[in-house]
């Protein structure tokens, strides 16, 4: 899939979350960066033969807040123009940004399996966060997996856990403020590992 970095992996080995979660956002950032930089000739608010494709809350909302004044007035304009020409005031298609994601999505899953195959990129996943919950059920469900990979996912799933754990209790246990900064990292990590990064799990 050509929107995915040949070095997704590598670069996601080096940040505490789930990998792909990171990998995500920074092709779901440059795909809105993409589709703002079209502005108003974007394909996105194109009617062909009665059919429009649509945005979803979140993502709309994303990139309306990539955009600056000039360039949201003309494509909201042109995104207007459109819905009034086609007496339909409503978009009848689904988001074609969480298409995209979906199907990269997909792809880094197929890509992170066989790349762990790899002994030397295995013992680095081993030092990272590894993946949230939502992808770990993804991988778990789908028939990518072998059975001593599941064993390897899931034997890291509940060190990660273990690993929380002492974190979360320090910061539960003492003010904020005089909290280090991994205990403070912990909550986000935490929610992370459990639901995904936000807006993407």
């Amino acid at each position: 899939m050509n929107r995915i970095p040949d070095n997704w992996l590598e670069e996601s080995l080096r940040y505490y979350g789930c990998l792909v979660c990171h990998a995500l956002s920074r092709i779901e950032f440059d795909l809105l960066a993409e589709l703002q930089g079209l502005g108003e000739g974007s394909a996105l608010v194109e009617v062909k033969a009665g059919r429009r494709i649509g945005f979803c809350n979140l993502h709309f909302w994303r990139l309306y807040r990539m955009m600056s004044p000039r360039v949201a007035a003309p494509f909201l304009h042109k995104i207007f123009k459109r819905l009034i020409e086609s007496n339909t005031m409503t978009f009848d298609e689904p988001c074609r940004v969480c298409m995209i994601l979906n199907e990269v999505d997909k792809e880094l899953l197929h890509q992170l399996i066989e790349q762990l195959e790899n002994l030397k990129i295995r013992e680095h996943y081993e030092r990272t966060d590894g993946i949230c919950l939502p992808h770990f059920h993804r991988l778990l469900t789908s028939d990518l997996v072998t059975v001593e990979m599941r064993n390897f996912l899931t034997s890291k799933q509940t060190e990660n856990g273990e690993r929380l754990l002492p974190l979360l209790q320090g910061l539960a246990d003492k003010s904020y403020s005089l909290a280090n900064d991994l205990e403070r990292g912990s909550l986000t990590r935490g929610v992370e590992k459990l639901v995904g990064r936000e807006g993407l799990g």
